[in-house]
């Protein structure tokens, strides 16, 4: 860790960021960066991996910085992809706390449904300790678009108590 004048601990000088207050976000940029482009970082399966990328604009991180500055950054907030299936750019990015991008994770197909007798489906989900039971279905088709249209509207709601 280098120190500066004061001799006091700064952990983001070797960043060049600290001057100018830049330090959460320049993290953000760069985890951003990793998990696209760097097929050694554990999260790279399910961003570059999945074809997500960084728009060009971004890649040069002084135009990050100033997209950030003009829309709603904060130390306390994350970066969210509003569409998990687009990459990260103006158009689909935003600043949102923790709690709300926990909603916007991908979804495992059949997370949350249980087959029981006669070939039918139970379908439940849990959100920040909360059960929700979401009634049966005949088929797994339908098990997944009843519980995908649950979760949608219980995401919507927390969002909204949220914000």
């Amino acid at each position: 860790m280098k120190r500066n004048i004061n001799g006091k601990n700064n952990p983001n000088y070797r960043h060049g960021e600290a001057q100018g207050g830049y330090t959460g976000l320049y993290r953000a940029w760069d985890n951003m960066m990793q998990r696209c482009y760097n097929p050694k970082n554990n999260s790279f399966k399910n961003y570059g991996g999945r074809g997500i990328v960084v728009c060009d604009l971004w890649k040069d991180k002084t135009q990050f910085f100033k997209w950030a500055k003009a829309n709603g950054y904060k130390n306390d907030l994350e970066i969210d992809r509003m569409d998990n299936d687009l990459g990260y750019c103006p158009e689909n990015c935003r600043f949102v706390t923790l709690q709300i991008n926990l909603l916007n994770k991908q979804k495992k197909p059949l997370r949350g449904i249980y087959p029981v007798r006669n070939g039918f489906f139970e379908i439940a989900f849990t959100r920040f300790g909360k059960r929700y039971y979401c009634g049966r279905a005949s088929n797994l088709e339908d098990a997944i678009k009843k519980r995908d249209n649950e979760e949608k509207r219980i995401n919507e709601i927390t969002i909204h108590s949220l914000l």
